[in-house]
């Protein structure tokens, strides 16, 4: 969330508080949607790790894949442009995005579109009362300012179902090598690892 030199960085400092306002009561909105319409969320996400790895089935029976080292869910930047928040779930063996044989999928987060919108209007709106002839790039830097935390939203949801995730990818009986992990980042960026096969077995038997 870094701007660029110049009027942006006034901008940025002035909207930092309107922000945090912002995702503090987004964070308690989605904590609700969650509540409410949590299994259906997870199922969306579900069937989509789940044609992943089907595909996954179908190459490692044709000697086409190796073991899974890699299960990548990596939040698409382009569509802060377009106005959709989209995940790209990416299973790689251990050439990681050397891997030449693609097997991913896309998860589009519907339910937290309108609320970011929302947001990004007020956000412009209060910039607009403060700054004179506001310049289009500079509302796509707001825009991309406050995809930032809403990234950050959405690592936390995807964190929290990292068990869950390791849950159906054991029973699916794909291939994973012994180091499997589950990563989190932008795509053939930064990533963090939020599981491990290794952990995930630890703590089962630990039980």
């Amino acid at each position: 969330m870094e701007p660029i030199n110049g009027r942006e960085d006034e901008i940025f400092q002035f909207l930092q508080p309107y922000m945090q306002e912002c995702i503090k009561a987004s964070c308690q909105s989605v904590q609700i949607e969650m509540e409410i319409w949590g299994n259906e969320i997870w199922d969306e996400l579900k069937n989509v790790i789940c044609k992943i790895l089907d595909n996954v089935t179908k190459m490692q029976k044709q000697h086409k894949k190796k073991d899974i080292k890699y299960f990548v869910f990596s939040f698409m930047r382009y569509g802060i442009y377009l106005n959709k928040f989209e995940l790209r779930i990416d299973a790689l063996d251990e050439s990681f995005y050397l891997d030449e044989q693609e097997s991913a999928g896309y998860y589009s987060l519907d339910f937290l579109q309108n609320k970011y919108l929302e947001d990004y209007n007020y956000l412009c709106k209060k910039t607009k009362e403060k700054f004179i002839r506001l310049q289009n790039y500079e509302l796509i830097d707001i825009k991309k300012w406050y995809a930032d935390f809403y990234n950050s939203i959405i690592f936390q949801m995807i964190k929290s179902l990292t068990e869950l995730i390791i849950e159906v990818i054991l029973e699916s009986g794909v291939g994973i090598t012994d180091d499997f992990k589950i990563i989190y980042g932008e795509y053939m960026d930064r990533e963090i690892v939020l599981g491990t096969k290794e952990k995930y077995e630890r703590e089962i038997f630990s039980d």
